[in-house]
């Protein structure tokens, strides 16, 4: 097996076979209803590598059927990452391990700042923000704190998931040494800052 995994390339494969074996069209229902199956299949035997697998197959299948482009399949993932990475989340200590872990919803009269680049709506020319990945949000530290604050903006200052306050994110390993860049996520600010609207 190759070191390196090409994900378009590997969609494109997918998408190939699956046109060839179960035929063209969005088959939403029929898709759904494997991932169904899928489902109880990890749940009689949780540690199978190959039922999970099968959920990713099955979710890159119909989000092809459904009319997304590999190109447009791979960015998304990594946009949601990002996404994920940015948002609040409960002490997972304190959830009960059976139920799902949701993300924390801000409340009325709060936003992450919003990105300069796309205006907050996670799109530039009808594809996904090269700068904040579509979440629609960005670190706040292109703009000056004092102008911030004297505009009582600031509602609070978190620390960046995605870097967990390093403002740098690994990147992959050179010679045995961990490379690092800018954590797209704040900009190597460290921080994200939660404004007033």
């Amino acid at each position: 097996m190759n070191k390196t995994f090409d994900l378009i390339a590997h969609l494109k494969r997918q998408r190939a076979f699956s046109i060839g074996t179960f035929g063209p069209g969005k088959r939403t229902e029929g898709v759904i209803d494997h991932i169904k199956k899928e489902l109880d299949e990890v749940l009689e035997n949780p540690s199978s590598l190959e039922e999970w697998i099968d959920i990713i197959i099955l979710a890159f299948d119909g989000a092809w059927r459904a009319g997304h482009n590999p190109e447009q399949i791979a960015a998304a993932l990594q946009a949601k990452q990002y996404k994920n990475e940015n948002r609040e989340w409960p002490d997972w200590r304190g959830v009960d391990f059976s139920k799902a872990i949701e993300h924390v919803k801000l409340g009325p009269g709060q936003i992450k700042f919003a990105c300069g680049y796309c205006l907050g709506e996670g799109k530039s020319l009808g594809e996904s923000c090269p700068r904040c990945f579509g979440t629609g949000y960005y670190s706040a530290n292109h703009i000056s704190m004092d102008e911030l604050r004297k505009k009582n903006l600031i509602q609070e200052i978190r620390q960046c998931n995605t870097c967990i306050g390093t403002g740098k994110v690994p990147t992959k390993e050179i010679g045995g040494t961990e490379q690092f860049a800018i954590c797209p996520s704040c900009k190597g600010s460290s921080t994200i800052i939660l404004t007033r609207i």
